[in-house]
C-alpha cells in the first residue's frame, strides 16, 4: 500500500485521531500535535511508508515484538525524535526511514536486523554500532 493511499478518503476521514491501522500495518498518524511518546498496539507487523513523517511532536516510539518491517520514510523529518526501541523481531528498515531525525543519537539494533535501505539514517548521529547479521546497507545508511 502506498503512502497516503487513503488521504481524503471517507474511510480515513472517519478514523479517530491518533495511530491509524490498515490491518496489521500502521498506516498513518492522524491529527495535529499528539503525544510525545507513542506505543503501538499488540499484533502490529509493519510501520507503513511515511506513517509518522513530519510528526515534530514525537520524541519517543516503542516498537513492540512482532514488528518486522519499517517502510520508507516512516519517521522521516521527525526532528524531535530522540529514542526508538527496536523489537527483537525487526528484520528490515527501508530507505529514508529515519531521514533527518537529527536528535536520534543512540540506537540498539537487534540481531534480527537483516537489511537497511539507502539513507535510512541519513542526517542522524546514531550509527555507532551495527548488528553482526546485517548483510546490506544502502548508500549513506
Amino acid at each position: 500500500m502506498g503512502a497516503n493511499a487513503f488521504e481524503q478518503a471517507a474511510w480515513f476521514e472517519n478514523q479517530p485521531d491518533g495511530v491509524v491501522y490498515a490491518g496489521k500495518t500502521v498506516y498513518q498518524y492522524k491529527g495535529g500535535d499528539g503525544a510525545a511518546t507513542v506505543q503501538l498496539k499488540e499484533g502490529t507487523r509493519a510501520i507503513g511508508a511515511q506513517a509518522f513523517s513530519d510528526c515534530s511532536f514525537l520524541t519517543e516510539i516503542m516498537l513492540l515484538d512482532g514488528i518486522e518491517n519499517i517502510q520508507s520514510a516512516a519517521f522521516a523529518n521527525c526532528n524531535n525524535l530522540e529514542k526508538v526501541s527496536f523489537p527483537a523481531t525487526l528484520t528490515n528498515i527501508e530507505s529514508s526511514a529515519f531521514l533527518n531525525c537529527e536528535k536520534l543519537t543512540n540506537l540498539q539494533f537487534p540481531d534480527s536486523l537483516h537489511t537497511v535501505g539507502g539513507q535510512a539514517f541519513a542526517k542522524t548521529a546514531c550509527l555507532e554500532s551495527q548488528p553482526d547479521g546485517l548483510v546490506y546497507a544502502g548508500t549513506v545508511a
